[in-house]
């Protein structure tokens, strides 16, 4: 009995040890055309080439306030939330935009709004965001992913993907057909 109560609290500790993550996983971003030295909190710079994104550099911050520096600039502060994220240095505009894919015939679940960009108003399940953390803890496809055409489920009704685009792929993809 008392190796089943040793074998219990083992296993808790170690479920909350897992469950309890070493902060928000971030993404960082690069959406100019000029090369970007990115500092978070103090440390050693980041340096992002022109239009860099890369998936598989993750930086992760604990929740709570942190700053960052870009090209020996002011200081943004910002805070941070969520188990993943976006960071922004560029302050540059994202755009989240939902799709839906069902499995019985039409349906519009979403509700459309209005956002306008470069001057041109598009309307549809959008978000604007420009903010220096942007959490994607809702986001199922990044900046480096499409939407498909189609989508495999187990799933009946309606499935919702949300996507977060950079500004000019957002106006790339919705511009409005001449």
């Amino acid at each position: 009995m008392k190796n089943l109560s040793v074998f219990l609290v083992s296993l808790i500790s170690v479920f909350l040890m897992l469950s309890c993550s070493g902060g928000t996983e971030c993404k960082i971003d690069n959406p100019t055309n000029a090369e970007i030295k990115v500092i978070i909190d103090g440390n050693s710079p980041i340096v992002l080439a022109p239009a860099e994104y890369n998936p598989d550099t993750k930086i992760s911050l604990k929740e709570g306030e942190h700053t960052m520096k870009v090209n020996d600039g002011d200081e943004i502060k910002f805070k941070v939330s969520g188990n993943t994220g976006l960071l922004n240095p560029t302050l540059s505009t994202y755009v989240f935009a939902k799709e839906e894919y069902s499995t019985t015939g039409l349906s519009n679940e979403l509700t459309d709004t209005d956002i306008e960009l470069d001057g041109t108003t598009y309307t549809g399940p959008f978000e604007k965001i420009s903010e220096a953390f942007i959490p994607t803890d809702d986001v199922n496809l990044g900046i480096d992913q499409s939407f498909k055409s189609e989508i495999s489920t187990h799933k009946t009704g309606v499935v919702i993907i949300k996507k977060i685009f950079r500004q000019k792929d957002f106006i790339d993809y919705f511009k409005p057909q001449e």
